[in-house]
């Protein structure tokens, strides 16, 4: 093997270890992340529960009502369409 090959071989050897180092860090801060992430988006849940079941939430109340209002006009255009059909009779 001449001294440029060794050095080759070398420097991969640090190169692979300086990957999976970093890979390490990453893995290991990404991880902690998480970690701090997961009791703050619980708590967001709990509290999406929680304020949907108030009974005087109005955000929840008016858009039960636009949907509902939604419905209705649906409801009504299939009733006028099926009203203008023709009859089987004639």
């Amino acid at each position: 093997m001449s001294a440029i090959e060794t050095a080759l071989a070398e420097i991969d050897g640090i190169s692979q270890q300086q990957l999976s180092n970093s890979q390490h860090e990453v893995i290991t801060s990404l991880a902690k992340q998480q970690q701090q992430a997961a009791p703050q988006s619980q708590t967001k849940q709990e509290q999406k529960k929680s304020s949907a079941s108030l009974p005087g939430n109005t955000d929840t109340i008016l858009t039960r009502s636009l949907e509902i209002a939604s419905l209705e006009a649906q409801l009504a255009l299939q009733q006028q369409a099926y009203a203008k059909r023709p009859g089987l009779n004639g």
